[in-house]
């Protein structure tokens, strides 16, 4: 597996907006956003192979003080006492928008596979929604499923 290096574009607190309230099952005032770019390590003259964007509820200021350029979220989860363990993943093919080929550096209305994910601890508390924009291109999926 290669590795990966980050680019975060946007990591604040904002105002919440109802759809990611839906999603993230609150209904506080606040979310923190969470947007990164990432590429294939030493690749990046090949462009991005990811846009992702994370949010979570207000409760979760403690990620505000971590720098996800250098840590994964994974990391700073557990380091919080907070484990991923329940994952659910929708996965559609989409045109490109403006804004997103262009951060992407591919032509818009290219496709990619949009992937959304809603993920739960190891006491079934939602931690985080995150949708996810992989270029076609640059990208290749592969299912293994156990029968």
């Amino acid at each position: 597996m290669p590795e990966i290096s980050t680019e975060v574009l946007e990591f604040r607190i904002m105002s919440a907006e109802p759809e990611i309230m839906e999603n993230l099952e609150s209904d506080g005032k606040e979310m923190i956003k969470l947007s990164r770019l990432r590429y294939v390590k030493d690749s990046f003259d090949q462009g991005p192979i990811v846009l992702t964007t994370s949010w979570f509820t207000g409760k979760e200021k403690y990620l505000l003080k971590y720098e996800f350029e250098r840590r994964s979220l994974t990391e700073v989860f557990e380091e919080n006492g907070r484990r991923r363990k329940y994952m659910e993943k929708a996965l559609t093919a989409v045109p490109l928008g403006v804004r997103e080929s262009r951060l992407l550096g591919v032509h818009e209305g290219d496709l990619a596979m949009r992937i959304t994910s809603v993920c739960r601890d190891q006491d079934g508390r939602l931690m985080e929604y995150c949708e996810s924009l992989y270029p076609l291109e640059r990208n290749q999926f592969v299912l293994k499923l156990q029968l």
